[in-house]
């Protein structure tokens, strides 16, 4: 039975108006450099009244699951400062050299998806908790976090291109889950899939694996089947275990289900004669299942 949400979603599609062309859009994050600049003492009423109040469609994407309030938002900031200095000092100033790039990287994602419509990039400081997210309308970025998985402007580049391919990826995925007409059942083969084919299309809009990746790519590659055999017990289960977001004594890297969903989309889209429709099924993803056993992975 499908949510009042997904029924509206449903009625309106026909008449959402996506972008044709691509934006990179910086004035959240520039309002967020004035205030913090000027105000030498932060409170929540000057963080919502000169900040979320005005802030853009990306502010009020990024909001309930990640900036939360103006109470958290300051909290995270008085607790972490140098990463708002680091972001701010740094990194925002370096967006603007790298604005012509980015909206290549993302012509390229809508290119090699086959994508007629774009989306606008929301750069934004948030909680401190969240690197990116993506609905139907665009993507976001929080800089504060993605300065911090940089330690150079080299390593900074190679981040803000990483998470761009991957959000606008999510972009098209949540446009078509919204077209089908069975919403999707979030399984844990379901999730690693959407995940791990955003870092797959990533990687082959960019041709690199990504600083935030070789982690846990260094450690699947080497225990591979020992996380398969785990990972097949457990997929078909609503239960993330410790394959997103946390550890447990198991000892492996945060977010191995990435890294196993982006095995099983790159043995599909290698198995696939006709990579163009093997990439619009993968975006699709209308059947996790089904693409997991086309794929063939079993290592």
């Amino acid at each position: 039975m499908f949510s009042p949400k997904i029924i509206l979603a449903l009625i309106l599609l026909p008449f959402i108006n996506y972008t044709n062309a691509s934006e990179i859009i910086l004035k959240d994050a520039q309002n967020f450099a004035e205030l913090f600049k000027k105000q030498s003492h932060l409170t929540p009423h000057l963080l919502q009244t000169q900040y979320l109040d005005i802030g853009s469609k990306g502010i009020e994407i990024f909001t309930p699951r990640r900036i939360k309030s103006a109470e958290n938002m300051l909290s995270m900031i008085n607790h972490n400062k140098h990463v708002y200095n680091q972001a701010l000092d740094i990194c925002l100033p370096q967006i603007e050299s790298l604005k012509s790039e980015a909206l290549q990287t993302l012509n390229e994602t809508q290119k090699v998806l086959s994508q007629t419509q774009s989306a606008s990039v929301y750069i934004v400081f948030g909680a401190n908790n969240s690197g990116g997210t993506a609905s139907v309308n665009g993507l976001v970025l929080g800089l504060e976090v993605l300065c911090s998985l940089a330690q150079s402007k080299e390593e900074f580049k190679d981040v803000f291109m990483n998470f761009i391919a991957h959000e606008i990826t999510h972009v098209y995925q949540n446009r078509a889950y919204v077209t089908h007409k069975n919403k999707p059942e979030p399984t844990l083969l379901f999730v690693s899939l959407h995940e791990g084919i955003a870092d797959f299309v990533s990687g082959l809009v960019l041709n690199n694996i990504s600083n935030a990746e070789i982690l846990r790519h260094t450690y699947g590659l080497k225990h591979e089947k020992q996380l398969w055999k785990r990972f097949k017990s457990q997929m078909n289960g609503i239960k993330l275990g410790d394959w997103f977001y946390q550890t447990d004594t198991t000892n492996q890297p945060n977010d191995m289900g990435y890294w196993i969903g982006k095995r099983i989309a790159k043995a599909y889209y290698e198995r696939a004669e006709n990579k163009k429709e093997a990439l619009i099924t993968l975006i699709n993803l209308k059947d996790a299942n089904a693409i997991y056993r086309a794929s063939k992975y079993n290592p």
